[in-house]
């Protein structure tokens, strides 16, 4: 009878433990991610204790189908900012620090080239973020996942002072103050590769400022942690709540009965409009 291993199976223990060592020499080039503890089972944190009634928040995200434009493109270098974007973004809904992050990596064939240039993204977000990355796990999956294609997921925990709240409903003069995107983010994806699909489409097209489509389609989402807490600190926002609203959302918003007085224009072929232009404060006015 042949001898099975974990190797004839497509997994490489090896290529994995090299994987983790190389992010570890990344983590020591980084002063602020020294301490980190990548390689163990776990991660800890100790949290502030200058805190008054801490309460711990946590977002769960993906990055989606943008993984495939960062595959046809062959860049994954800011898929990883991506990554923790869509987490702590999540979390300031709430008013929460993100104080620390995990990732996971699922692939059909580990390529330790592809996966560092993910998790450099990864440790940038992080930075922009101020939170730590405290772990990760990469599993190889032969034949459930493709050797060339992989997936994400994130998992981020921050930490807000004072009680739980039920967000306020919306009420009439309510005002929504739009911050502007830098593109298209990490939603929609599935729609924009359809686009390409069906008008055929290349990415190497260059269309704005010298950029070709796929370029302007991987610009990183934005990171919205400094400004927002800022607004939180100086009271600029004093409703405990904020909406995460995105053009989708506001028309949804208005299809449930809530008319909203300004709303930007949805371009009708997004993949030739990537900047989106930032959202007038709008007055929410009570459903008749």
């Amino acid at each position: 009878m042949k001898k099975l291993s974990y190797s004839s199976s497509g997994v490489s223990i090896n290529k994995g433990n090299k994987f983790v060592s190389e992010i570890k020499k990344i983590i020591r080039k980084d002063k602020n991610l020294k301490k980190s503890n990548i390689g163990g089972f776990s991660g800890q944190y100790i949290l502030d204790p200058k805190i008054k009634r801490p309460i711990l928040v946590g977002a769960t995200d993906g990055v989606g189908t943008k993984i495939e434009i960062a595959r046809m493109m062959r860049n994954h270098k800011t898929i990883g900012i991506d990554l923790v974007a869509m987490c702590v973004n999540d979390l300031i809904v709430d008013q929460a620090k993100p104080l620390f992050f995990l990732d996971y990596i699922s692939t059909g064939k580990l390529d330790i080239s592809k996966g560092k240039e993910i998790i450099r993204g990864i440790i940038e977000g992080c930075k922009m973020s101020n939170c730590s990355l405290l772990g990760g796990e990469t599993a190889e999956h032969p034949e459930v996942d493709s050797n060339d294609k992989y997936d994400l997921a994130g998992f981020c925990v921050g930490v807000k002072s004072g009680v739980v709240k039920a967000s306020p409903k919306l009420k009439e003069n309510d005002i929504i103050v739009g911050i502007s995107s830098s593109g298209l983010h990490s939603n929609g994806y599935s729609l924009v590769r359809k686009i390409i699909k069906e008008n055929k489409i290349k990415l190497n097209k260059k269309i704005e400022k010298n950029k070709t489509i796929g370029e302007l389609l991987l610009k990183p989402t934005e990171i919205y942690v400094s400004p927002i807490l800022e607004m939180y600190t100086k009271k600029i926002i004093k409703t405990p709540t904020i909406l995460k609203v995105t053009c989708a959302t506001a028309t949804r918003t208005a299809s449930r009965g809530f008319p909203i007085d300004a709303r930007p224009a949805v371009a009708q072929v997004p993949i030739l409009a990537p900047s989106a232009r930032a959202m007038p404060a709008s007055r929410v006015i009570n459903p008749p």
